[in-house]
């Protein structure tokens, strides 16, 4: 969750065959009081950080097939700045590397609901069919088993006609 700015935990890291999630936040734990600047372009802020962060952890021997990017969703950004993120996460895919998206129940979605966090897997799988769309390589969710049902019907929906699918679940 550091992002890998530590000097040592680097070298561990480089030392290891190990891939590694890299997240971008301002302060750990998250803090409503310290975000991103509001007046900054969000992705363009974040997008800038990981590319100068990620050539820093090559020069310290991590390549980055072994960086999978998180943008941080709400550690450090305002509830708008983390709808921003998610809506324009294709262009993170320019860094080279993967992209994990941690959305799962979090703060920012309060600007659309009043439910706890608890109940909150309605507007994450909202997000994750959304995110299933880009080019995301994994979620971070609480309720995987509503995810996997939901992704399941919607790949229904954009792949082969049912006929075609039907003869190929038969093979």
């Amino acid at each position: 969750m550091t992002g890998l700015q530590d000097p040592a935990m680097c070298e561990i890291v480089a030392q290891s065959s190990a891939d590694c999630v890299v997240m971008h936040h301002i302060s750990i734990p998250a803090s409503r009081d310290h975000i991103v600047p509001r007046h900054l372009d969000i992705v363009t802020t974040i997008y800038d950080w990981a590319a100068n962060h990620f050539d820093e952890l090559e020069r310290r021997g991590i390549s980055r097939e072994r960086i999978i990017f998180d943008p941080g969703i709400g550690f450090g950004k305002a509830p708008e700045q983390s709808f921003e993120l998610i809506k324009h996460i294709a262009q993170f895919k320019k860094l080279g590397t993967r992209i994990l998206v941690g959305h799962s129940r979090k703060s920012f979605l309060t600007s659309f609901t009043h439910y706890p966090a608890a109940e909150r897997d309605v507007e994450t799988m909202a997000i994750s069919l959304f995110l299933a769309d880009q080019p995301v390589d994994y979620l971070r969710i609480h309720n995987v088993e509503m995810c996997a049902r939901a992704l399941k019907i919607w790949r229904a929906f954009i792949s082969p006609s049912l006929q075609q699918r039907c003869e190929m679940s038969q093979k």
